[in-house]
């Protein structure tokens, strides 16, 4: 597979799987798991980290270790979610590392916007990095916000977890 191709199959995995997260997370804010979005957002945020981890890249870089960091959390948050069946202090578990997941995600996405996207990547020279930090605080505090608020609100009843 060539590298351009390669690269659209990735970037067409991380867009579905910000997607199927979004609605996964308004599922969360509502106290519902909404267990297909679920699972598509974590299979999809999987398969984007390993394909993004297969692009060639110089040693080690900062996108390394973002992956790496997503694929600890996608783990945690499927033995959260499976395993232990979101109970007790697993649940909270669940809802921090899936929102991280996602915030992950999104903020690789920003960074990715600015980084082509013609009219956000001709910022930089004139205004510097700081368009890019100040909408990646605006994506932190965003998802800070719903994670905090998906800790209290998220109490799925045993139906949903059938």
């Amino acid at each position: 597979m060539s590298l351009p191709v390669f690269t659209a199959v990735h970037v067409l995995l991380g867009l579905v799987g910000i997607v199927a997260g979004t609605i996964a997370m308004a599922g969360l804010l509502r106290a519902s798991l909404l267990r297909g979005w679920t699972l598509l957002f974590l299979a999809m945020a999987l398969t984007t980290t390993v394909t993004g981890l297969l692009f060639p890249a110089p040693p080690f870089r900062l996108s390394h270790l973002l992956g790496l960091a997503t694929l600890v959390l996608v783990a945690l948050a499927v033995v959260a979610l499976v395993v232990k069946r979101l109970e007790g202090r697993w649940r909270t578990l669940y809802v921090v590392t899936a929102m991280l997941t996602l915030y992950l995600q999104v903020g690789v996405l920003i960074a990715q916007i600015f980084k082509k996207v013609a009219p956000l990547a001709e910022l930089e020279p004139t205004q510097g990095i700081w368009p890019l930090i100040a909408a990646e605080a605006v994506a932190l505090g965003a998802f800070g916000a719903a994670t905090l608020l998906g800790v209290a609100r998220f109490r799925p009843s045993p139906i949903h977890l059938a």
